[in-house]
């Protein structure tokens, strides 16, 4: 949802774009479903277009209140999180586990690791790459202007959260919390992957 464009093609007076932008970009990272964001969107576009009683600021609270009332439904979490099992399976499993496990000690002409740790800072690196993730999607849903370095300041802030991350998971991976076998982890979140891509196909 976050990057989706919304079903409808609606134009505003050119003084209410910005809020405009700004009330389709809260309709998508509120994880509105599609009948949600049409009748959000044209509720909305009918108070920009109405210049008789037109005022911007009471409209703006009024956009930010309705949208983020849906945080509280068990709709939205759902949606939030529907791509979590994918998130895990390409970056923890595939990056974090069998490239550096598997992958580049055959091409060392070493055997693979069975049994691997899954060690504290593990636990806080994927995580806080989760999280950074979920925010890059964020601003990239919220903006709209990408030719001045505004635009590009998140990202070298998001991209040092990462370098942070990385500092303090080396820091923490002395702690091993428990091994498993990769290949459990493997089969389980390769299961998990295909079943929630199947289920976005239905969707």
């Amino acid at each position: 949802m976050y990057l989706s464009e919304p079903a409808l093609n609606l134009n505003v007076p050119d003084r209410c774009k910005p809020l405009w932008n700004e009330i389709i970009a809260l309709s998508k990272i509120n994880n509105m479903s599609q009948i949600e964001q049409i009748q959000y969107l044209q509720k909305y576009h009918a108070l920009l277009v109405d210049e008789s009683s037109l005022d911007l600021e009471k409209i703006e609270k009024m956009a930010k209140k309705e949208a983020k009332a849906n945080r509280w439904r068990s709709t939205f979490w759902k949606e939030e999180f529907k791509d979590l099992f994918s998130f895990l399976f390409i970056y923890w499993v595939c990056v974090e586990q069998l490239y550096p496990y598997v992958i580049e000690r055959l091409i060392e002409g070493k055997a693979p690791y069975t049994i691997v740790p899954f060690s504290l800072g593990m636990l806080v690196k994927v995580i806080c790459v989760y999280l950074i993730y979920k925010l890059l999607l964020t601003f990239m849903a919220k903006s709209t202007k990408r030719d001045n370095w505004r635009f590009w300041l998140p990202f070298i802030v998001l991209f040092l959260g990462y370098l942070g991350t990385i500092f303090l998971s080396h820091q923490l991976n002395s702690v091993v919390l428990f091994d498993y076998p990769l290949v459990v982890v493997v089969v389980v979140f390769g299961l998990l992957f295909l079943w929630e891509w199947h289920r976005k196909d239905r969707v």
